[in-house]
């Protein structure tokens, strides 16, 4: 039989070699990587996105005592570097600001340099705060059985002191002035209302007639953020705000924490908020409740985003001993620590009017009335070019998840990422819809675009990356060794490339002093996984004994793809 395939006009290789070239170089914005991308899969130039690779079998160094081969010098000259073989660990990507509306990046990045902060600090909450305010508004219909909604549950991780507080405090400004703005409102038709039931009281004491301010009741409290509350609050509020919640929380680790505290730990908290992310109907019963009537919540929404200190993921893994994937649904950021230091920049009071106004616009889109089932969203497809591309990535996602190679912990959150990638190029639309100078929402609003999904592509590789950072400390391996992280960790965010023993023992004196051997064992395991390798002997001196010095390898500290946290705070 013959091919009746149509031949692919053969591509330059000089434009060849330029979209490879962009698709291999970290620096360049994902967005340009994601085309380039998509321009070799369409020229069957690239067949799939990267797949884990196996890794040979590892050998064993001997202890640095021993004169180990891998941390010496050869000859004088020290040999190429080997990739480094730490999973989760090395420069994770910086929040890809190219995604965001000009003007939200710049405020991110403003309030960034300014408060010394990674922009992941500012730009991760924005993120699950414009989808909170979306809420049931508007949905992505990918096909008839397969409906995404906007909601995030989005944890930012950073040790303390270093400005998570008032980075969260600064991107939710905008959703506690409307908060403010709806109880004042409210406290006012209340007077009112009851002003006019005590007018008609007195009128009827004098003159028996009467009047339908009798029976006027105080409205409803409009509600758009919750801090903490119990299971069986959120749904009475839910059901009084089928559009839906943010959960802002300072200390996200109270909210693990506060699951199931009125029940000694035996409750169905999780399960609650397992419905809640997929969207899942709910159904709460009470004895306090009015004739034992329970509270019914159709396609409740609450979106979740937070801080959390390293130290608090230990209280995951106890969480998650159920398996019912209920970590698998956070967004974990665990962006690298920048220098902090003294700043004059001035912010734009423009860029923090833009981003409220963004946020209140994307509030205003109303729901459509169903008298059946009440509030509904509006539905939105992707456009046909951009669904063909979710179907190609849909297929490489799943392919590499189900690589032999691929780690079983993973299998749960990559499944996640799925929803999530749908949810990104939503809320991403959404937002440049509202960053835009149109004043009123189009009904029906137009599909989703090729710009929101290559957007939600490199959010979807940010998140991942992420992930992996924040799985090994939460659950490290068996092979694991957390004293030799935690010296690659401090020797990287020294921002040098060599460290001696000496600085290294003296910065962790009290974690080595019941047991001097871990500090060296900790740096062998370093350099069996190629993440450092010993230099010649630093001289402090004379009258000193010389101290080994280390250099670190350049794909950690990002010495040769010069794409760190820094990036956008340090330019």
């Amino acid at each position: 039989m013959s091919d009746e395939r149509t031949e692919q006009p053969r591509a330059d290789p000089a434009e060849i070699e330029q979209h490879l070239a962009i698709l291999n170089d970290p620096k360049q914005p994902p967005f340009r990587r994601a085309l380039s991308r998509t321009w070799l899969v369409e020229h069957e130039l690239l067949c799939n996105w990267p797949r884990p690779v196996s890794r040979p079998a590892r050998v064993p160094s001997p202890p640095l005592s021993q004169g180990n081969p891998r941390l010496g010098v050869v000859a004088g000259l020290p040999r190429d570097w080997d990739p480094p073989e730490l999973d989760g660990f090395g420069p994770v990507p910086a929040f890809p600001l190219d995604v965001l509306p000009p003007p939200l990046a710049d405020f991110c990045r403003q309030h960034a340099r300014s408060l010394s902060c990674p922009v992941d600090y500012l730009a991760v909450p924005l993120l699950a705060i414009a989808g909170g305010a979306i809420g049931r508004s508007i949905a992505l219909r990918i096909k008839d059985s397969w409906i995404e909604s906007p909601c995030l549950y989005a944890a930012v991780i950073g040790d303390p002191g270093v400005a998570k507080t008032p980075a969260l405090k600064t991107v939710s400004r905008p959703l506690w002035l409307l908060a403010q703005e709806y109880k004042v409102a409210h406290e006012q038709e209340t007077e009112e209302i009851m002003a006019r039931k005590r007018k008609a009281k007195e009128v009827q004491r004098k003159s028996g007639s009467y009047s339908k301010d009798l029976d006027a009741e105080p409205p409803k409290l409009r509600r758009v953020v919750t801090v903490n509350a119990t299971c069986e609050a959120l749904a009475s509020i839910l059901a009084e705000n089928p559009r839906g919640l943010t959960m802002v929380h300072d200390e996200l680790a109270a909210w693990l924490n506060g699951m199931n505290q009125y029940k000694g730990g035996s409750g169905d908290d999780r399960q609650f908020w397992l419905q809640v992310w997929s969207g899942a109907s709910l159904s709460v019963d009470r004895k306090s409740h009015e004739n034992r009537i329970p509270i019914v919540v159709r396609n409740p929404f609450i979106a979740v985003c937070g801080m959390m200190t390293p130290d608090m993921l230990n209280l995951l893994p106890a969480e998650d001993a159920r398996q019912d994937g209920f970590l698998d649904r956070i967004l974990f950021s665990f962006p690298q620590k920048v220098p902090v230091r003294w700043r004059w920049d001035a912010i734009d009071p423009a860029h923090e009017r833009r981003w409220e106004s963004t946020y209140r616009k994307l509030g205003a889109r109303p729901t459509l009335d169903d008298p059946r089932d009440g509030d509904q969203p509006s539905y939105v497809r992707f456009e046909d070019e951009p669904l063909r591309l979710f179907a190609r990535w849909y297929d490489a996602h799943n392919e590499e998840a189900e690589s032999l190679h691929f780690s079983l912990r993973l299998v749960g959150p990559w499944a996640k990422m799925r929803a999530y990638c749908a949810r990104f190029a939503l809320i991403l639309d959404q937002l440049h819809w509202a960053a835009s100078d149109a004043t009123t929402p189009a009904l029906p609003p137009p599909d989703v675009g090729m710009k929101a999904l290559l957007g939600a592509f490199a959010l979807v590789d940010y998140f991942k990356s992420h992930y992996r950072k924040a799985l090994s400390t939460l659950s490290p391996s068996n092979e694991d060794n957390l004293d030799a992280r935690a010296i690659l960790e401090w020797a990287i965010g020294r921002g040098k490339p060599t460290f001696t023993a000496r600085d290294a023992r003296g910065n962790f004196r009290a974690r080595f002093a019941e047991c001097p051997e871990a500090f060296t064992l900790a740096l062998t395991w370093l350099a069996d996984r190629n993440a450092i390798r010993k230099t010649i002997n630093y001289r402090p001196g004379p009258g000193r004994k010389p101290s080994d010095s280390f250099e670190i390898n350049p794909k950690l500290s990002g010495g040769d793809a010069q794409h760190t946290q820094n990036s956008d705070v340090e330019s």
